[in-house]
């Protein structure tokens, strides 16, 4: 059996989550990230279109950047979180190295990210926060 892998990016609209395996988009999901910031509750509702639970996703897949401090920081706080929490892989790849048009599935399996033991976010400038 494939390996199921949770996605999402939220560096460039639209912001997208996906669970898929090597054949199969499970589900996918957009939402315009400077209207929705609520990527947690995106997560959930793809996990729930893909008929999935949190204990069937074998990987994370996050696109760390570069984009907004908000969305990008919370985005690769997640899925460390989740790789951590359940003991799976997490991967990352930076927008500048993909094609945001082309589905998660695509991106993750055309670029063979790495495994890592956790992401780092990139903003491509320093935060403004104030």
């Amino acid at each position: 059996m494939d390996r199921v892998i949770l996605a999402f990016q939220t560096s460039l609209p639209p912001a997208r989550c996906a669970v898929f395996d090597r054949s199969t988009i499970f589900a996918e999901t957009e939402w315009d990230p400077k209207k929705d910031r609520d990527l947690l509750s995106n997560v959930i509702n793809t996990l729930k279109k893909a008929d999935k639970n949190i204990d069937d996703i074998d990987g994370v897949f996050v696109v760390n950047g570069p984009g907004d401090f908000t969305p990008v920081r919370i985005s690769v706080l997640l899925a460390n979180n989740l790789a951590n929490s359940l003991n799976i892989p997490v991967y990352s790849l930076l927008n500048t190295k993909i094609n945001t048009e082309n589905s998660l599935q695509k991106i993750f399996f055309s670029n063979k990210p790495e495994k890592k033991e956790f992401i780092k976010p990139f903003f491509g400038k320093e935060p403004r926060i104030g």
